[in-house]
C-alpha cells in the first residue's frame, strides 16, 4: 500500500487555490508540490512529473529559488507514478538538468539527504 490510503478521498479535497490569484502580482499564482519530508527543520521537496513533462517558467523559478535555501532540497523525479516506474531524476543544485536513473537511484539521493540532515 501507498502512501495514499483513498486516492478518490485525496482527489476530492484537493484545493484549487485560484481565489487567491488576485492577491499576487503579474503572473504569479499558488502552485502545488507533490510531497514534502521534514526532518529537523530541513525540508526535501519531492516533485513529480511526466516522462516528457515540462513546467511552467513560474514553477522553474520557485523550486530553483527552494533549491538555494540552506534548509531545502528539491527533488524530483520523471515517469509513471502509479507504478513507481521512474526514468529520470533531478536534484536542483545538483543536475542542471535530469539525468536518466531509476527508483533506485531517487532512494540514494534521498537517503543521503537523510545522512545530510542528521550530521
Amino acid at each position: 500500500m501507498g502512501n495514499i490510503d483513498d486516492r478518490q478521498k485525496f482527489a476530492e479535497y484537493l484545493w484549487d487555490w485560484e481565489f487567491l490569484n488576485p492577491a499576487f502580482p503579474g503572473k504569479i499564482q499558488p502552485m502545488d508540490v507533490d510531497g514534502i519530508v521534514e526532518m529537523d527543520g530541513n525540508f526535501l521537496i519531492l516533485e513529480g512529473k511526466a516522462p516528457h513533462a515540462g513546467m511552467s517558467t513560474g514553477q522553474e523559478i520557485a523550486l530553483e529559488a527552494m533549491s538555494e535555501n540552506d534548509d531545502m532540497e528539491v527533488l524530483m523525479v520523471y515517469g509513471r507514478p502509479q507504478t513507481s516506474n521512474i526514468q529520470k531524476v533531478r536534484l536542483w543544485g545538483h543536475h542542471k538538468n535530469p539525468v536518466p536513473a531509476g527508483e533506485k537511484y531517487a532512494r540514494k539521493v534521498a537517503k543521503k539527504w537523510v545522512k545530510h540532515v542528521r550530521r
